[in-house]
């Protein structure tokens, strides 16, 4: 028993690292292929076709990882891993048929760029891929086996993060991150068969069973997704429609379009930043409140939602305030000058993914909780907010107008619905004690002096640039301390996790 306690424990271990491992992979992706692309049209023109791609692949992943996790936890995992893989190739293979299929009109249509759709015939391989990949790490989870669950997912970043940085480093721009993308997502879906098998045949799970809650599942997933990720498509579409309405030529229009939106991804990717390295409260939230309740230690559930909360949001007055003040600053350290002009976004997206982060712990919670639905619908409506205001403030900004901060309002309007009605949904499960209000408080007081700091300090240059990136920071941590927000037992707790390292 004690053995079986300890594999356990090692397993989990290494899938920490796995995820760890995973976050510095995709930020060496999202930092690294724009200075590879060398141009922001190239690397526009890749993002608005990697990000529509984005909202389904990561939609799919998801719901194959929980469903396949789900059922071969509750049931034979030989015959289920069978059945899954079936459900998974059917459903991931419908989508990749049909934006492939539907890759001229998206191109032409939809984005007004003919060059978009090569890059969409590439990438249509990556939804089915995804899903036989998916479905080995959830078939892997459910029957415990972390320690080769997490090799399979540290093999996944290597080979993504080779694939796309190989791609993206050929003479050929934004096609050749494509195919570089396109390969390593074939050889994961190979990997991951050989990792697991093809399970048997026999007295199979439900396939209703499955698929409803596959459904419930992707519904959150492609709402939270599409809030991460629709403004790049707008802001593409948008431009160049009002381009070629000023009377530019198609090619011209497409190429002002995928200048701005290469822009735009880039500062996005820099907002990012704080969002993926608090991205690992999620993974201990969710089964946390998930076994609370089963336990019915209501309690323990409220500790776990405001300690995840009061976490995030320290962490982000520290990271994402002082980047917002910093805007081009930021750009100019994490990128190069080349995209700086994206600094006027950054401003606003890094103020957003803090609505954004928070808005993905509150959601975790209340999913933990059993209740995905309405975390869906609170991310369908914050979409809409994205779509109306983002498409409304482009137009009014006009071709020649800060289109870029147009866009971003619009995100950051809808991860700030998105947010407020997930509070809502925690205060009314959890109670009000389970969101903490003077955190937020003291944060934002915090973030408003690390945010003035790093936009008021000198940063013309690269060093600059990060001395006024980290006097921001220092400025939030002394509010934070002064404030007695931050205090000697926090600093016990992290002095404990680095000795753990």
């Amino acid at each position: 028993m004690s053995e079986s306690k300890t594999e356990s424990a090692r397993g989990a271990l290494l899938l920490t690292l796995a995820k760890a491992f995973f976050v510095v992979g995709g930020l060496a992706v999202q930092l690294g292929l724009p200075r590879l692309l060398r141009t922001p049209e190239a690397y526009g023109l890749y993002s608005s076709a990697a990000a529509l791609l984005a909202i389904f692949t990561n939609t799919l992943t998801q719901a194959c990882v929980q469903t396949t996790s789900k059922h071969a936890s509750e049931g034979d995992p030989a015959t289920s891993l069978r059945v899954s893989l079936g459900l998974a190739v059917a459903i991931g293979g419908t989508v990749s048929l049909a934006l492939f299929a539907l890759a001229e009109p998206i191109g032409t249509l939809v984005l007004h760029d003919p060059l978009v759709t090569p890059l969409f015939r590439v990438l249509a391989i990556l939804p089915v891929a995804y899903a036989i990949y998916s479905t080995a790490i959830g078939h892997l989870n459910g029957q415990h086996a972390f320690g080769r669950q997490a090799r399979l997912d540290a093999s996944f970043t290597t080979v993504r993060t080779v694939g796309l940085l190989g791609g993206g480093a050929l003479a050929i721009g934004a096609l050749g991150a494509a195919i570089g993308f396109a390969s390593a997502s074939l050889v994961m879906a190979c990997v991951g068969l050989m990792f697991v098998g093809f399970g048997r045949g026999g007295s199979a799970i439900s396939r209703g069973a499955w698929i409803t809650f596959f459904v419930a599942i992707a519904m959150h997933q492609l709402a939270l997704n599409g809030l991460l990720q629709l403004d790049v498509e707008i802001l593409k579409s948008r431009v160049a429609s009002l381009a070629m309405e000023s009377g530019a030529l198609a090619v011209d229009a497409a190429s002002r379009a995928s200048t701005e939106a290469g822009l735009y991804r880039a500062a996005q990717s820099v907002a990012f930043v704080p969002y993926q390295l608090i991205l690992a409260v999620t993974l201990v939230l969710f089964p946390t409140v998930a076994r609370a309740r089963s336990l019915g230690d209501e309690e323990g559930a409220r500790r776990a939602v405001n300690g995840a909360l009061r976490f995030a949001t320290i962490a982000l007055a520290l990271t994402a305030a002082p980047i917002a003040g910093g805007g081009d600053a930021a750009i100019r350290v994490l990128l190069d000058a080349r995209y700086a002009p994206g600094g006027d976004a950054l401003a606003i997206l890094a103020l957003g993914q803090i609505a954004f982060t928070l808005f993905v712990v509150g959601s975790t919670a209340i999913s933990g909780d059993g209740s995905p639905f309405v975390v869906a619908l609170s991310a369908a409506i914050g979409l809409v907010v994205v779509v109306v205001v983002a498409v409304v403030g482009i137009d009014a900004a006009g071709v020649d107008g800060p289109v870029r901060v147009a866009a971003a309002i619009g995100a950051a309007s809808g991860c700030v619905v998105a947010l407020a009605l997930v509070l809502a949904l925690v205060v009314r499960r959890f109670g009000a004690t389970a969101s903490p209000w003077l955190t937020y408080l003291r944060a934002a007081i915090a973030g408003a002096a690390g945010f003035s700091v790093a936009h008021f300090a000198p940063h013309a240059g690269r060093i600059d640039s990060l001395l006024a990136l980290v006097l921001g920071a220092i400025a939030s941590l002394v509010v934070l301390a002064i404030s007695r927000e931050l205090g000697a037992a926090d600093v016990a707790l992290v002095r404990r996790l680095l000795r753990r390292a």
